[in-house]
Parts: C-alpha cells; sequence; structure tokens
C-alpha cells in the first residue's frame, strides 16, 4: 500500500473515532445536564447526537491531517500531549468558526482536548504492549487506536512504508 494512502486511511480511522468519541462524550454531558436543568423538548436527544457525531468527524478529519502534516515520521511514544492536544483544540475550533457558531468553541475545543490527549494515550499504551495476537478486549482498543496514529504518522519517504 502506498504511503498517501496508508496516511489516508489513518485519517479516515481517527476521524471515526473522533465521531463515537464524540457522540458518547455528549451523551454523558447531556444526560448530566438534564439532572440539573429542566428538560428542554426543542432537538430530539438522537438529532443532537448525529450533529455533535457529524463535527467530531469533522474535527477528527482536521486532527487526522494536522497530525499526519505536522507529526510526520514520529514515532507514537514521541508525540508530545501539549502538542497534541493543541492539534485537538485548534481542529475542534475550526468547525464552529466556520459555521457561524463562535459561542459553542468553548466546548468543542474542550472536547477535542480531552479526546486527541485520550486518543495519543491509547496508542502510546497499545504501543508499549505486545499485540500482535490481541486477547482481551482491552488489547483490541489500543490495536484500534495505535494502528490509525501510526498510519497518519507515517513517514511520506519511498512508495511503501
Amino acid at each position: 500500500m502506498s504511503a498517501y494512502l496508508r496516511k489516508l486511511r489513518g485519517i479516515l480511522a481517527i476521524s471515526l473515532i473522533w465521531g463515537l468519541a464524540w457522540a458518547v462524550m455528549f451523551t454523558v454531558f447531556l444526560y448530566t445536564l438534564q439532572i440539573f436543568l429542566p428538560p428542554d423538548s426543542d432537538v430530539s436527544t438522537i438529532r443532537l447526537l448525529s450533529i455533535i457525531g457529524w463535527v467530531g468527524l469533522v474535527s477528527g478529519a482536521i486532527f487526522g491531517i494536522l497530525l499526519a502534516l505536522n507529526e510526520s515520521g514520529k514515532a507514537v511514544q514521541n508525540l508530545s500531549f501539549l502538542r497534541v492536544m493543541a492539534w485537538g483544540v485548534l481542529s475542534s475550533a475550526v468547525y464552529p468558526l466556520m459555521t457561524q457558531r463562535a459561542n459553542q468553541v468553548f466546548w468543542t475545543c474542550t472536547f477535542g482536548a480531552i479526546v486527541a490527549v485520550a486518543l495519543t494515550a491509547l496508542a502510546r499504551k497499545g504501543e508499549l504492549r505486545n499485540l500482535t495476537h490481541p486477547r482481551r478486549l482491552i488489547d483490541f482498543l489500543f490495536v484500534g487506536t495505535l494502528m490509525p496514529v501510526r498510519d497518519a504518522l507515517g513517514p511520506l519517504k519511498g512508495s511503501t512504508m
């Protein structure tokens, strides 16, 4: 597989992980808010989840592109959490600013920072383990985050990796 296709596969997988993570985080956030605030029946929960999942998907794609361009060739263990958090915040601010919803930047940037650091931490943990034959469910979680990050970080030297 060419280096460009491998990077694209990594970016797409990171985008999907972000979309799912944002939907889960938003669900927890929404139900936590409903404990303290009166219920709001303007928009259904499923519609909100699809919207936030879409925002997470777009932000994840931007994060994957930023990671692939700026951290290319680095090992997962050598990624700085501070830089990864900065890419997460930056990528999460793009969508609300482009859609003229600047009042949502605080929440999207917070979600982006959390997901970026969590993704990197899981990928680092996966790199430390011998995951050639995953046996437990947690091992599949580590492999599922390590492979996309490793693919996105791969160098572009040569046609194959």
